[in-house]
This record gives structure tokens, C-alpha cells and sequence, in this order.
């Protein structure tokens, strides 16, 4: 750790050097509010998804996925209708603060 004395001279970044931070800064904030805007309409379509498949026959979901999402990932269906059900226990807020600005990697939201 350094002393600062009255005589010391912080010397400025150079220009090019700000001029990234600068422009690090503002994509970070851009990413941020696109994961959050990702994270809300994931929920959204998990909420939608468990809407849709309560009102399906026991081992009809896979089918209607197949026919309504073109061969879609069941598994990452089931993914989203957890985060979805995830919303029921805690606010959408909560979930969006916890992925952007805690750095929760969504698949531990819905694994």
C-alpha cells in the first residue's frame, strides 16, 4: 500500500485507455438490461408453457410440443416451465436481480 504525500502526482490514464473503459461500462449496463428483459420473457413462456400443458392428457406434452414448436427441445421446455414455476416462490424481480446482478447462471435457476 502506497502513502500518499502532498507532493505525489496521480498522472492521468491515457485517452485511449478511458475511451474502453468508458465503452465497457456502457455494454455491461446493455447486457444487463437485455438479460433482464431475457430473463422476464423466459418466465413469461415458462409460466405459458405450464398454462398450456395443465390442460393436456398425462403423456400428451411431448407431442404437443413437437407439434406446436417444431421439434424444440422438450427438455429445455421442462427447463422454462420450472423457471416459471420458479416465479410462483419468488419475484420476477428477485430472479432478474439474482441472474444480472449476482451473476446466477440461469441454469441453476431451471436445472
Amino acid at each position: 500500500m502506497t502513502t500518499k504525500t502532498p507532493d505525489s502526482v496521480i498522472p492521468p490514464a491515457p485517452t485511449a485507455l478511458k475511451t474502453l473503459w468508458d465503452e465497457c461500462q456502457k455494454r455491461l449496463a446493455r447486457h444487463a438490461q437485455e438479460m433482464a428483459e431475457t430473463v422476464t420473457k423466459l418466465i413469461a413462456l415458462g409460466q405459458g408453457l405450464v398454462a398450456e400443458c395443465e390442460k393436456l392428457k398425462h403423456g400428451q406434452v411431448g407431442d404437443w410440443l413437437e407439434a406446436n414448436f417444431g421439434g424444440g427441445s422438450e427438455r429445455s421446455a421442462y427447463n422454462y416451465m420450472s423457471l416459471g414455476n420458479l416465479a410462483k416462490i419468488a419475484t420476477v424481480a428477485k430472479i432478474v436481480d439474482g441472474v444480472v446482478k449476482e451473476g446466477i447462471p440461469l441454469k441453476y435457476l431451471y436445472g
